[in-house]
């Protein structure tokens, strides 16, 4: 593991995500953690791990042997030449080969009035080269309130950064976002990912946010929370009563009952009419069809007699319409079959309320027309 950094304004969570992420895992899995985190004690994380075992099953429960050590120091323990490992050393080290050191508000510590010695350069340089005999190689964690006033010989090091938002801006003080970028260069381009989180309380027990024990922190203007803004709340009004609104519109157009209107009953027709109703004469010569009304009253006149002009010389099937063949020996005219009635051979029709038949109107005068006639 390289040199990571976690940064965030005062109060945004940037400690408690270390002592919840880093300093605690390591300290479950056996490891040497060196930190000046004030208030941090391996009793506190004891007494963590009791309340942690008492809701556990007692094959689930945290085995106390494998747990690591923790060692609270100072900053000017941090400034002492023989505070890291370091190539060549001859004394000994107040942090040891493969532990984790996590140091808070390194501005305080390696500030601009304060050389970096060449020991601790040696160490951050080369931590990765310092393992101990189970095999861990030494690791550094860096907390500060920004990125940029970190020593440049450390910013250049920092393979990952953590930057803590607390999420005033949306009313949940009890949660925070952990925005993970690539470096030290808190660029879009290097962010890798966004995380939210819950503050547990729990946690805070573990070490000393505030230098006083019954410290709590009031917000000095609400207009740094959304929801307290009257125009939000009206937005939010307005949307969810077009939302009901919408629902009401698209249930009435979907499921509105149509009632269809009773038509008035009309006097029935007799079959012989029915079937001149929905019948169109057409003539070959001009093809004109005629009116829907002429052609009810005529079929509705009485019985003139057979007809002296029309006769029937056969039928045809034209496009897809079974047809009757009429002749008064100068027009050939088309009327539906479905207008005549077939009495056994003999088929018969009105025309012009005149009865027609094959032996209907003129006697044929040309041998054609006998023909036609014959056929």
């Amino acid at each position: 593991m390289a040199i990571n950094a976690y940064v965030g304004v005062p109060g945004s969570g940037k400690t408690y995500e270390v002592v919840s992420s880093v300093i605690l895992p390591a300290f479950l899995n056996g490891r040497r953690i060196i930190t000046n985190i004030e208030g941090i004690s391996q009793d506190n994380f004891l007494d963590y791990i009791d309340e942690q075992n008492k809701s556990k099953k007692e094959r689930n429960r945290i085995d106390y042997s494998s747990l690591g050590t923790i060692i609270k120091v100072n900053d000017e323990d941090v400034l002492k030449p023989n505070f890291f490992p370091y190539k060549a050393s001859l004394n000994e080290t107040i942090a040891k080969n493969g532990d984790l050191i996590c140091l808070d508000e390194i501005w305080r510590i390696f500030d601009d009035s304060k050389k970096i010695l060449e020991e601790h350069k040696s160490f951050i340089a080369e931590h990765r080269h310092f393992v101990n005999e189970k095999g861990n190689t030494s690791d550094l964690v860096v907390i500060n309130q920004s990125i940029s006033n970190v020593p440049k010989f450390i910013k250049d090091r920092i393979e990952n950064t953590y930057k803590m938002t607390k999420l005033l801006a949306i009313g949940m003080r009890n949660r925070y976002r952990v925005d993970v970028y690539s470096g030290s260069r808190l660029y879009k381009t290097n962010l890798i990912q966004s995380i939210q989180a819950k503050y547990n309380p729990q946690i805070f027990k573990l070490y000393k946010s505030y230098d006083s024990d019954n410290a709590k922190e009031q917000s000095i203007d609400s207009r740094n929370n959304i929801f307290k803004s009257t125009w939000f709340i009206l937005k939010m009004l307005f949307s969810v009563l077009f939302i009901i609104g919408g629902s009401i519109y698209l249930y009435n157009t979907y499921n509105k009952q149509t009632t269809l209107p009773i038509e008035e009953e009309k006097p029935s027709l007799n079959k012989q009419q029915e079937k001149q109703k929905y019948t169109n004469p057409i003539i070959s010569n001009d093809r004109f069809i005629k009116n829907e009304e002429e052609e009810i009253s005529n079929s509705i006149e009485k019985d003139k007699g057979l007809s002296s002009k029309w006769r029937i010389i056969g039928y045809i099937k034209k496009d897809n319409k079974n047809l009757a063949i009429l002749t008064d020996d100068k027009y050939i005219r088309y009327e539906y079959l479905s207008s005549f009635s077939n009495d056994g051979n003999l088929l018969s029709g009105h025309i012009d309320g005149y009865r027609v038949t094959f032996y209907s109107g003129q006697t044929p005068k040309t041998e054609k027309d006998k023909e036609a006639k014959k056929w």
